[in-house]
């Protein structure tokens, strides 16, 4: 029987260590940084700018900011639930992809890629558990 139990828990161990793409960033080959708003709660969300132009290299933040409805028996603290953003393509999600919980880290980073000689932009989700997806665009300048 431990032997099972040990088969089937091992990927929820094993994925539960995994950094790669969604590990946050704490400094980028260029200085400065784009700040983008989540806001979300009860059935919304809202990002501001919906379309973000940031430099290459430098470091887009997204701040998260969920309801706190911790006093409503009835509500969810939005605070606790996980936020995921992700690229919406390839080129997307080598650098659009970090998750995190405002009760964890109210702040999200990720790098802006380097190297295009124009304008690209990339669409990404910003996935709110408990409340919905919503696909804004960032738009990297050279």
């Amino acid at each position: 029987m431990r032997k099972l139990l040990l088969i089937l828990f091992t990927p929820f161990v094993v994925t539960a260590c995994v950094t790669g793409p969604h590990a946050m960033v704490e400094s980028c080959p260029v200085p400065g940084f784009k700040q983008v708003m989540v806001h979300y709660g009860d059935s919304q969300i809202k990002v501001t700018p919906a379309n973000v132009k940031i430099h290459q290299g430098k470091m887009l933040k997204f701040k998260l900011n969920g309801e706190n409805n911790a006093g409503d028996p009835a509500g969810v603290d939005y605070e606790d639930v996980a936020v995921t953003i992700m690229g919406k393509t390839t080129e997307g999600k080598s650098w659009l992809w970090v998750v995190g919980s405002e009760s964890v880290t109210d702040t999200l980073s990720v790098c802006a890629p380097e190297g295009a000689d124009r304008e690209v932009e990339y669409s990404y989700l910003v996935k709110v558990d408990k409340v919905g997806v919503l696909d804004p665009r960032a738009t990297v300048e050279p």
